[in-house]
């Protein structure tokens, strides 16, 4: 009975490091089909007051950004969030940094509160800037939706990259200037 026991421990260890495996391969692949030879520019975490948000990963083509092609952020969460409460954040950094117009502004929210899923802790959202600049946007390596938009990619985007983002450090460790 004892070596049952282990055995099964084994077995459902196995399966779980094989899955987290399976799990990284297809985040691979995901980026891959649109960052050719995708690596890590930088990483960090998000942290507000006492909880940690977020773990931020940026990616591009040999770990190099160049903000005029394909790119990917990748935040996991590690912690519950309501999608319409990211996609009103995210239009009101968008408008702070670019001054933007409170009508464009209110169609990006819209668009966006249709693609922003709820998020439970643990889930992965992935925006990628494509070859063209456009926006597409998954969740766990499903994709969730797209702005065909040249100017919010920009917006969108830099939320984290600009120099007049709310998180200057943020930005620095993403963009590996640590």
């Amino acid at each position: 009975m004892f070596f049952k026991k282990i055995f099964l421990v084994f077995i459902l260890s196995f399966t779980a490091i094989s899955y987290s495996n399976a799990q990284v391969a297809l985040t691979n692949n995901t980026l891959n089909k649109y960052i050719p030879n995708a690596q890590i520019v930088g990483e960090t975490q998000l942290q507000f007051l006492i909880w940690n948000v977020y773990k931020a990963q940026l990616y591009a083509p040999n770990g190099i950004i160049d903000k005029n092609k394909p790119y990917a952020l990748t935040l996991k969460y590690l912690i519950n969030l309501d999608g319409k409460k990211i996609s009103a954040k995210s239009a009101k950094e968008m408008k702070r940094i670019h001054n933007s117009d409170d009508a464009l502004i209110q169609k990006w929210q819209v668009k966006m509160n249709t693609i922003f899923p709820d998020i439970k802790k643990g889930d992965t959202i992935t925006g990628i800037r494509t070859e063209d600049g456009y926006s597409l946007f998954y969740k766990n390596d499903v994709r969730i939706g797209n702005i065909e938009d040249r100017k919010f990619t920009q917006q969108f985007f830099d939320i984290w990259l600009s120099e007049k983002t709310m998180r200057p450090d943020l930005r620095r460790e993403l963009l590996g200037m640590q």
